[in-house]
């Protein structure tokens, strides 16, 4: 086989996998049989399972993150990444949680790699899908999580009034998205757990002029009592809506396939994709990364 013709791009790499074993290789070849079986497979992963059945060789197609391929154009017509960020414990993963399904843990668990949601809000009469990014916040993550700015519209920076530390941490933080974001990135500052007031130790004023010099909008939150959530990504997703509609143009997503608006779908490679409110961490690979 000489190469596969591609009726336009599909937004995908691949990834080889070396010295697996023997169950690995039964999963996967089941995995590519359903999908020949069910008449779910594109072009590409066909090619991907002769390739395999004739060379033992393993290529696992990857979707690229920044451009999300199984939402229904129908279904929106705004569509923005937006990735949450901050040092470990000050609660990005209880604000994205109590926004997306309206619920609170008080035990702490620390987000390993990235998770995901997906939530639609109504801005103006406007459909906007928000597919809201909760990166790790450890140290020792931010080699994983630096890939996940690119493609982001919006970035939610969270600090812990109860934690100076962590609000002194917002510059490197910064410094990350400077690095690694696009230069007109919406920027939002966060300061979470206001429902301990008595361990307060960032003083709101201070917070709110450091978040002026930076150009960023400011809120303070508590995600155990759901004060300031929705909110703070109401705000977010109108500032992204308002920015793209001065960038872009009414009516343009029918033109051009625009940053932040309407995109065109392509077929997934193994079967099909669940839509809306979902999850996907590195738990969870069920997943296609919409």
């Amino acid at each position: 086989m000489c190469c596969v013709a591609y009726p336009e791009p599909i937004y995908t790499q691949t990834l080889y996998l070396a010295h697996i074993n023997f169950e690995t290789r039964a999963s996967i070849l089941k995995l590519y049989y359903y999908c020949a079986f069910k008449s779910t497979c594109s072009v590409f992963a066909i090619f991907l399972i002769i390739h395999f059945i004739y060379t033992g060789n393993v290529f696992i197609p990857i979707y690229h993150l920044n451009t999300p391929r199984f939402i229904k154009m129908s279904e929106y017509d705004y569509l923005f990444k937006i990735l949450i960020i901050g040092d470990s414990g000050v609660g990005k993963s209880s604000l994205l949680l109590r926004f997306s399904d309206d619920t609170f843990n008080d035990s702490f668990l620390s987000t390993i790699g990235v998770d995901f949601k997906i939530k639609t809000v109504n801005i103006d009469k406007k459909s906007v899908k928000l597919q809201i990014w909760d990166t790790a916040g450890q140290e020792r993550f931010r080699t994983i999580t630096s890939s996940y700015y690119k493609g982001a519209q919006g970035i939610i920076v969270v600090y812990d009034v109860t934690n100076k530390e962590s609000f002194d941490n917002v510059k490197k933080w910064l410094d990350d998205i400077e690095k690694y974001a696009a230069p007109s990135v919406t920027k939002m500052l966060v300061g979470n757990k206001i429902d301990v007031e008595a361990n307060r130790q960032v003083k709101s004023q201070t917070a709110k002029d450091y978040a002026t010099s930076q150009n960023m909008t400011f809120i303070e939150s508590s995600a155990k009592e759901s004060t300031n959530v929705e909110r703070a990504f109401l705000l977010m997703a109108e500032s992204l809506k308002n920015s793209s509609k001065t960038t872009h143009g009414s009516g343009s997503a029918k033109k051009n396939i625009k940053v932040g608006e309407k995109i065109h779908t392509h077929k997934p490679l193994f079967g099909s994709c669940s839509e809306g409110s979902g999850s996907g961490s590195f738990n969870n690979f069920k997943s296609c990364g919409t």
